[in-house]
């Protein structure tokens, strides 16, 4: 069973990938069962100032935040994390591995 809000996070990841493009490489939210979501970003220029952008983020993501719930926004910098190039956990999808499960299925 997948828990609902895995779709809200993933909401949340698409409005920050949408609105901070130019800034992000890519980002996570994670925080299920917290009284808030934090937000792990990868940055695309390493000279960008952490406070500066995360401060850049809120303000882009203040309208988004104003349609959810009070536990479901981000709204302080401290939720939010800058983290090196790479380090954002990935997982494999079924797509990407389909070839290797086909080869070895026959």
């Amino acid at each position: 069973m997948v828990p609902k809000n895995i779709f809200l996070h993933r909401s949340i990841e698409a409005n920050i990938r949408e609105t901070c493009s130019d800034l992000l490489k890519d980002c996570v939210v994670v925080g299920n069962w917290r009284p808030s979501p934090a937000l792990f970003v990868e940055v695309l220029d390493h000279t960008a100032s952490g406070e500066s952008l995360k401060e850049t983020i809120l303000e882009r993501i203040k309208g988004f935040n104003g349609r959810r719930f009070s536990h479901e926004r981000i709204e302080h910098k401290e939720l939010i994390a800058v983290v090196a190039s790479g380090d954002l956990p990935r997982t494999v999808s079924l797509l990407s591995s389909l070839p290797f499960l086909l080869l070895t299925r026959f």
